[in-house]
């Protein structure tokens, strides 16, 4: 007598072997991702971006350039910015957009977009639009080229900062190799962790009770000012067009006695 095999137990083997196979190729993969031999996943939907142009509520415009590994504002001033700052307006080009609105099907009056008064432009290709607040999630309604989107209300509190929010407050960071007030040497390192409280634009020349001060760093001297400004300080590097405020506590630490 011929004996028949149970197609069951065919299907059950081909199902094990199949099994075995996916297992052992997620346990390759897994030691691959261990071991940092996987390519980084997420490179192929970062967008690299040398230039992000806003305008804020009050019609300000802020431009801000690639510069190195970090970014510098150029305009209204020239200065390094806080560059974590503006990576995180950045990162709105990489936003998920299949869930949100075209713009043809959706309301423009009812979320604040008709007429945006916050705009940026990522590069020179995507624009961003930043409308209202939809009462329900909290969240704001976001245009992204020719997508509406909601995202969490972080972006425009950031962007009407100006430029308190953007630049880069320690203005000695990187430029503390020697201080010098006239004649007399000062203690260098409490310059370089020096975080002013806000920065200002500067159009007016340093007046006449301002105290001069020099500072010497990869063998360039720089020149800077500082007088008394209300309760505050102010210092001014000769020729910028924008100047720090500080304490009148950190100013004594800093060894300058207005």
């Amino acid at each position: 007598m011929v004996s028949r095999r149970n197609p069951n137990a065919r299907k059950r083997a081909a199902t094990n072997i199949v099994m075995f196979i996916g297992l052992g190729a997620l346990a390759l993969v897994a030691w691959y991702d261990i071991n940092d031999k996987l390519p980084e996943r997420r490179a192929s939907l970062r967008h690299t971006v040398d230039s992000l142009t806003l305008v804020r509520g009050d019609g300000q415009t802020f431009a801000f350039a690639r510069d190195g590994a970090g970014w510098r504002l150029r305009q209204p001033v020239e200065v390094a910015a806080d560059g974590s700052r503006v990576e995180k307006l950045v990162a709105l080009i990489d936003t998920e957009r299949k869930d949100g609105y075209a713009i043809g099907d959706i309301n423009l009056d009812s979320t604040g977009l008709a007429a945006p008064t916050v705009r940026m432009r990522l590069g020179n290709d995507t624009a961003v639009f930043f409308g209202g607040i939809e009462p329900v999630s909290n969240r704001r309604y976001v245009q992204i080229d020719d997508t509406v989107v909601l995202l969490d209300d972080q972006h425009v509190p950031l962007i009407e900062g100006g430029l308190n929010a953007f630049v880069e407050r320690r203005p000695f960071r990187h430029v503390t190799e020697a201080v010098s007030i006239g004649d007399t040497e000062v203690d260098s390192d409490v310059w370089s962790e020096l975080s002013a409280l806000g920065v200002r634009a500067h159009n007016n020349t340093a007046p006449a009770s301002a105290i001069e001060f020099d500072i010497n760093a990869s063998d360039e001297k720089q020149v800077w000012h500082a007088w008394a400004d209300g309760a505050l300080v102010t210092l001014h590097r000769a020729g910028s067009d924008h100047r720090y405020l500080i304490s009148a506590a950190d100013a004594a630490t800093l060894g300058l006695s207005l």
